[in-house]
């Protein structure tokens, strides 16, 4: 799937997944969108009736949030901004009260990308992705950090669309890597952006074989979603990079 035959281990490029793999937490805390959303709606003005209300504050952003937005003369691209920097808030007040941290081997990541192409690649709003990595050394330890757009069209091009990981592999100036995600949708995104895949599988996460979302997988892409390397620690990440180096 990948070309990592012109790299020594040492150098191989690799970008992690921020939600379960660096940081507590496979996704937002309960609640975040809800805040947020109650948040964005008072500021604009907007009055959505109970079930409107509720639909809002999922974490959705298709034809039927739109719907409402128009009710209420107001665009999906400034609620959807406006809900999304809400959102950011929220996250980093969860975070500054501890209800959200590093996990205890995200030091390995930070050894593992100091001195060869690194980046952290995650489907969280960029304005948290950059907060929370730049409170950890693996802020400045990555060469690039990326976040969904706040926009509609970003929010769709989060994994396992490729686009933030192609986009950071262009940045870093190199065609391929290996990406470190918690999710099959991670390894899915991975191989179709040209990377190798790392599934970690921590213990605490029982349900990281079978979570890849419906619709994510299209027909022959079955392969795709292998991992060519599971650990369950990212202190294991190093032999596993050995490992996948030497296969390519």
């Amino acid at each position: 799937m990948t070309q990592l035959n012109s790299y020594e281990t040492a150098s191989v490029p690799v970008l992690f997944d921020m939600d379960g793999v660096l940081l507590e937490g496979r996704r937002s805390r309960p609640g975040t969108y809800a805040t947020a959303t109650d948040r964005a709606i008072d500021e604009l003005g907007m009055e959505p009736d109970g079930p409107d209300r509720e639909l809002l504050r999922e974490y959705r952003c298709d034809e039927a949030v739109e719907a409402i937005c128009d009710a209420h003369g107001v665009s999906l691209s400034e609620f959807w901004r406006l809900k999304e920097v809400k959102a950011s808030a929220v996250a980093r007040e969860q975070f500054q009260t501890g209800e959200r941290q590093f996990h205890n081997d995200a030091a390995a990541a930070v050894t593992t990308a100091k001195n060869r192409p690194s980046a952290v690649v995650s489907n969280n709003r960029h304005k948290t992705v950059d907060f929370i990595t730049n409170r950890h050394p693996i802020g400045e330890a990555a060469d690039v950090v990326r976040g969904r757009d706040p926009t509609p069209t970003g929010f769709h091009r989060r994994k396992p669309n490729p686009y933030y990981l192609t986009e950071t592999l262009e940045k870093l100036g190199v065609d391929t890597g290996v990406y470190v995600g918690d999710r099959q949708k991670d390894v899915l995104a991975a191989h179709r952006a040209g990377l190798a895949g790392i599934l970690l599988a921590r213990p605490a996460h029982s349900d990281t074989s079978a979570d890849a979302e419906a619709g994510d997988a299209e027909a022959g892409d079955a392969d795709l979603l292998q991992p060519d390397a599971t650990i369950a620690s990212l202190t294991e990440l190093e032999t596993s990079l050995a490992a996948i180096v030497g296969e390519h």
